[in-house]
Parts: C-alpha cells; sequence; structure tokens
C-alpha cells in the first residue's frame, strides 16, 4: 500500500513522512521518478546527491525501489558509478548495470559472463524492465538508443518474446519522428519473422500524419503515392487494402533479412510466388528450395519460372484462390498446360475476387 511506501521510505532514506507527501510520491511512481518527471533530470540527480549526503544507506533505498524506472536508473548511472556504489546495489540493479556495460563496451562482465546470449530467467527479466521502463526516454543519448536496440534484439531474438514486438514499433515511430537512426532497431524487429509485425506497422497507414504514412509505406515496401491529398476514408482503405494482401499471402510469407545496414531501400519480407501457385505453405518464415513432389509439378515450376513478374503474380493469385473455392478442380486445372492456367487466368480471374 501506498502507507507502507511511506513507511519504508521514513525508515530507509532517513525522510520524514510530511517530506514524503510533500513530493506527491505514490504507490505507482518512485520517488526519483517522481522528482525527475516533475522537476527534470537534473534536479533528481541533485536530489539523490542530497539525500546520499544526508543519509548513504536512504540513497541506495531509492535505487533500489522496485518502483525505479531503468531511465532514471540510467541518469544517475554517472553518479552511482563515482560514489562506488555499485556493489551494494540489489540484484536487479546489478544484473542491470552489468548489461549497460556489456553493450556499451561491446565486452563480457566479469569473470567472462555474456548477459546478451545464454538465456537466464533474471536476466530476461531485467532485461523488460529495461525495455518496458526504458522505452518512454528512447533517444536520450546515443549509448541510451544502443541499449534500447540491444536490448529488444536480445528479446525477441534469443527469448523469443513477442510481447515486446508493439513496443518496439512504437519506438521506431517516435525515433523517425525525433530525426534518430532507426536502422538497428528495425532489423531486431523484422528478425521476428513474426507477421504481427507488418500488421502493427500497417496500422500507421490509417494515421493522418503524413510522416508516419511514408515510413509505413517503405517498412511495407508499398507505394506512398497521393498520400497527401487522401482523407480518412481513403487511408482506411489503403489499410484495408493491405490486410486483404497480407491474409491471402500469410501462408506464402518469408523473412529476407535484408536490412537498411545494407541497403538503401531493403525488402523486408516477400512472398513465394511458387509455393502461392503449388499452395504450399511455407515451414517457417525464411526462404526455402521447394521440391517437386511429381513431373507434373516440376513441368509447371520450370515454365511458370519463364513467366513475366506480372503473368507469375496473377497466376499465382488465381491458383490460390481457385484452391480455396474448389480444390477439387484445382487439382485438375494445374494438371493443364500452364499457358492454359495463364489464358483461362486471365480470362476469369476476376470472378473469384
Amino acid at each position: 500500500t501506498a502507507y507502507c511506501i511511506y513507511e519504508s521510505l521514513v525508515k530507509a532514506a532517513g525522510m520524514t513522512r510530511g517530506e514524503i507527501m510533500d513530493t506527491g510520491i505514490s504507490d505507482q511512481i518512485s520517488y526519483l521518478d517522481s522528482v525527475m518527471q516533475r522537476e527534470g533530470i537534473d534536479k533528481c540527480i541533485s536530489a539523490f546527491a542530497d539525500v546520499y549526503r544526508k543519509k548513504g544507506t536512504g540513497a541506495i533505498a531509492l535505487l533500489n525501489d522496485r518502483r525505479l524506472t531503468f531511465s532514471c536508473f540510467y541518469i544517475l548511472l554517472p553518479r552511482i558509478r563515482e560514489l562506488g556504489i555499485s556493489g551494494i546495489l540489489n540484484s536487479r540493479n546489478t544484473v542491470a548495470l552489468r548489461i549497460v556495460n556489456q553493450i556499451i563496451s561491446g565486452k563480457k562482465a566479469l569473470a567472462g559472463a555474456d548477459y546478451l546470449s545464454a538465456k537466464r530467467n533474471r536476466v530476461y527479466s531485467v532485461l523488460k524492465w529495461i525495455l518496458e521502463t526504458g522505452a518512454p526516454m528512447d533517444g536520450y543519448d546515443d549509448d541510451y538508443k544502443n541499449i534500447m536496440d540491444v536490448t529488444a534484439s536480445v528479446l525477441i531474438f534469443t527469448y523469443k518474446d513477442r510481447s515486446v514486438i508493439p513496443q518496439a514499433v512504437n519506438m521506431i515511430f517516435s525515433r523517425k519522428k525525433a530525426g534518430h537512426n532507426i536502422h538497428d532497431l528495425v532489423w531486431a524487429l523484422f528478425r521476428s519473422e513474426d507477421p504481427q509485425v507488418l500488421r502493427l506497422i500497417a496500422e500507421r497507414l490509417k494515421s493522418p500524419d503524413k510522416e508516419e504514412v511514408e515510413l509505413a509505406c517503405e517498412l511495407l515496401n508499398i507505394e506512398d503515392k497521393g498520400i497527401d491529398s487522401m482523407n480518412a476514408g481513403e487511408r482506411e482503405a489503403r489499410y484495408a487494402a493491405y490486410i486483404k494482401w497480407l491474409e491471402e499471402n500469410d501462408p506464402f510469407l518469408y523473412f529476407t533479412e535484408e536490412g537498411y545496414q545494407f541497403e538503401s531501400k531493403p525488402v523486408f519480407c516477400a512472398v513465394d510466388m511458387e509455393r502461392k501457385y503449388l499452395n504450399k505453405n511455407m515451414a517457417n518464415r525464411k526462404k526455402q528450395p521447394l521440391f517437386p513432389a511429381d513431373e507434373n509439378e516440376s513441368s509447371c515450376i520450370q515454365a511458370f519460372k519463364a513467366l513475366s513478374d506480372n503473368d507469375r503474380e496473377l497466376l499465382a493469385r488465381y491458383s490460390r484462390r481457385m484452391h480455396e473455392k474448389n480444390e477439387r478442380e484445382w487439382e485438375n486445372w494445374i494438371r493443364s498446360p500452364v499457358d492454359e492456367q495463364l489464358r483461362r487466368a486471365k480470362r476469369e480471374g476476376e470472378l473469384l475476387q
């Protein structure tokens, strides 16, 4: 309860109950965070130093408050190091400090411990704390952005934690709006190989903010023509069209592993048209070789590859929709010559819309 928190701070920090109440602290926010939010970073640092000067153990209690955010912890790190008190931090803060040191230095922590590769429950909970409570201050400085990038990447790739994806998407759009680099964070996000990423980005197609729409189009590899003159209804229609496309192609979608580090206009995901044409779902979200089941599939694939990009897309779409509508009819159709398949697709394609 709030009363218990007040009492614990009174005892640990050497502050009177009136002083605690005067700060406006509640059971939802730490004392140091409250100071930082109301009076700024510099005041937070000086308030911490003041408590340490008066009651050293009280300052440690404030740092070890379970409600402390990573943002507040980070801005106090220089003073923590200066005072030489890192050795008496609680477990969460100790692990967080070692994670920060490893990310910034690029070296393993004490005794060769690696906090970014090996999966450990305690490290996982601290990484979650860093991202969830640190994201609102993303962009504070270059080291801070690097910490957010690496933390998101480790949670997504090493711990397979998909729950952080919405937060990562929000950070990308906020960071872009602030003019900060998004390359590493985008790469970390698409490493998840999760179509949820595409759906969350697509939500921004409905935004009245032109910059958000442009970035969404860029990440989804769709044209951004006409966004200046689009009204809310037209933006909603573009979003609906993309979601319809995604639902149709989801079974054949793979992630390319391209990124801004290597390409000026990377294509983050693509549709395996051969698999869509033969209605063979992806085993996972990586591009895989397709092995024909029989001679007919082999000849179909060879003829399909020889078609133009537009014809391949048309034929694959027609094949997919026919398969969904009437699988038996599709089985007969797929055994006809590819040129006949294409003529029928061009003649009847709109009927299967």
